[in-house]
């Protein structure tokens, strides 16, 4: 996050003055989709500062014509497409910028080898083994493309199809104080597209293939959740070209419009100071840590350990993968409980099952009550965001303390 807050700053900085590029960095670090999605380990973390670092190097190069901006471009793009699949596309479309704008400039007929084929070659043989080594990851986002569209259901129109996604999300967006950036975001792009000023356009035309996520996100609608879709790349351009066009537009010395332009951005802090003093001390499942030690201390490194999916009283918040890594226990989850019954029993001492309560029947009727043994009910007690009980698209999560009974049986 910092490495991007520095590049989004720097990238500012030789666009607008100091005060504008500051506030747009106050802007951003205020904003609830990005300091919440921080408190996680996610791969659009990673995007977010490899594609905004990929974007300064191509500016600059654009700028300067130095190769070494140039190749800096390249390594950061080729990360990025190892993080995320929209890197290839990233790739493309910053390569394309490239060209565009400096296609006449002698860096291309000089060092056509260097900048061209060599580069080229070892993307290449990177992606060849990365395929081979990852290659149910292309098999499944292969088959996720080829049946992009498809709907069991023949009622639903393209329209249907085309707005009701954009529909749910603007409202989402709305909550957020997301909607006012895009709406200004929006302007300051049209703005720039009419004064062709292109150079000033790089960062929306690199990242431009993502915006395919506003039709279509691919992401359950669970919000904040759903917000990671956009974190990266549609977020970040929106909130940069608001406070570019903000600063453009106010540039010309008309006193009305500076006090306007004032007006706009006290109304932006101010709704992401509510999100920000409402949400940022706030941290789900906080003490799943401990609690997930206190489960495992029941086995030994010898035993399989199944975990039902919702043990933890949340299918995204998952104990299983600490208890392998932090607590050095066999554990995995468990989805079906005919699945048991394909356990090689010779490499583990015991197998153990770890469930809530509202589950155990599920389980004893699926494999006999004779065969789970009682070991001892487990208490887990955490913090996290829930939708309100009257559930409204325009409400946002609130905060509940849980408690999660369980119980562990030993599988015979």
């Amino acid at each position: 996050f910092f490495i991007f807050l520095n590049s989004f700053y720097l990238l500012a900085r030789m666009i607008i003055r100091k005060k504008y590029s500051v506030i747009l960095l106050a802007l951003t670090t205020t904003s609830l989709p990005f300091f919440w999605f921080f408190k996680f380990t996610l791969s659009e973390n990673m995007a977010l500062m490899l594609l905004w670092l990929s974007i300064l190097w191509i500016y600059l190069f654009v700028k300067d014509r130095k190769p070494f901006h140039y190749y800096s471009f390249l390594i950061s793009a080729g990360l990025l497409v190892f993080t995320r699949i929209e890197g290839i596309l990233f790739l493309a479309s910053g390569f394309i910028v490239i060209l565009f704008l400096t296609k006449k400039d002698v860096f291309w007929k000089e060092k056509r080898k260097m900048i061209l084929l060599y580069p080229a070659i070892f993307l290449g043989v990177i992606f060849i083994i990365n395929f081979f080594q990852d290659f149910y990851f292309y098999k499944e986002i292969g088959r996720a493309v080829l049946h992009f569209g498809n709907s069991s259901s023949e009622t639903i129109t393209a329209c249907e199809k085309l707005f009701s996604p954009i529909i749910s999300e603007m409202k989402t967006f709305f909550n957020y104080g997301i909607s006012s950036f895009l709406i200004l975001g929006t302007l300051g792009i049209a703005w720039f597209l009419k004064k062709k000023d292109w150079n000033l356009l790089v960062p929306f035309f690199v990242a431009l293939p993502s915006f395919f996520y506003l039709f279509n996100p691919w992401i359950s609608s669970d919000h904040p959740w759903m917000l990671r879709r956009f974190v990266f790349s549609i977020f970040p351009v929106f909130f940069f070209y608001s406070i570019v066009f903000l600063e453009k537009w106010t540039k010309k010395d008309i006193r009305h419009r500076e006090i306007i332009s004032y007006f706009v951005l006290a109304s932006l802090a101010g709704f992401n100071l509510f999100l920000f003093i409402n949400y940022f001390p706030f941290s789900e499942n906080k003490n799943l840590k401990n609690e997930t030690e206190n489960i495992s201390n029941n086995f030994s490194g010898k035993d399989l350990v199944l975990v039902d999916r919702l043990a933890s009283g949340d299918g995204w918040s998952m104990i299983t993968g600490p208890m392998n890594f932090l607590f050095e226990k066999n554990s995995v989850y468990i989805f079906n409980p005919e699945d048991i019954k394909k356990i090689d029993r010779d490499k583990f001492s015991k197998i153990y099952l770890v469930v809530p309560e509202q589950n155990i029947d599920f389980y004893s009727d699926s494999l006999g009550k004779e065969k789970m043994i009682f070991i001892k009910d487990y208490l887990m007690e955490t913090e996290r965001l829930e939708k309100p009980t009257k559930y409204s698209p325009y409400l946002l999560p609130q905060k509940e303390s849980m408690k999660i009974r369980g119980s562990i049986f030993e599988i015979k």
